[in-house]
């Protein structure tokens, strides 16, 4: 059981924020969060900032955006994603004959029914 924290160190955070935000969902950190480590849930809200919301598909972004967007390099992208992979929180659909500027398409799953690693 996790133990509780004192009150001296609890906070309180406040939402000010205006249109132009995306959401992650809160399982993602409360369930998946240690498995996946700060790159991971980086690399999901990259996803998640650049998702399509009438499809649930992220398209034409590649490892290299990720990596130049968060700093890190494209082996920690590429990493990263084989753990969301595993861990049943995206989908990645790599075209019959992947070539040099053709792109796979990354479809974000259902979080609150997909069943912890």
């Amino acid at each position: 059981m996790a133990e509780q924290p004192d009150q001296g160190d609890l906070f309180a955070v406040r939402d000010q924020r205006e249109p132009g935000w995306f959401f992650v969902d809160n399982e993602l950190v409360d369930r998946y969060g240690a498995r996946l480590g700060a790159y991971g849930l980086a690399i999901y809200a990259v996803l998640c900032r650049r998702c399509k919301p009438s499809t649930q598909q992220v398209d034409n972004l590649s490892q290299r955006d990720i990596a130049v967007t968060l700093a890190v390099s494209q082996d920690r992208v590429r990493k990263s994603l084989g753990e969301l992979v595993e861990s049943g929180l995206i989908h990645v659909e790599v075209p019959d004959r992947p070539a040099p500027g053709v792109i796979s398409t990354i479809t974000l799953l259902n979080v609150k029914t997909s069943p912890p690693q």
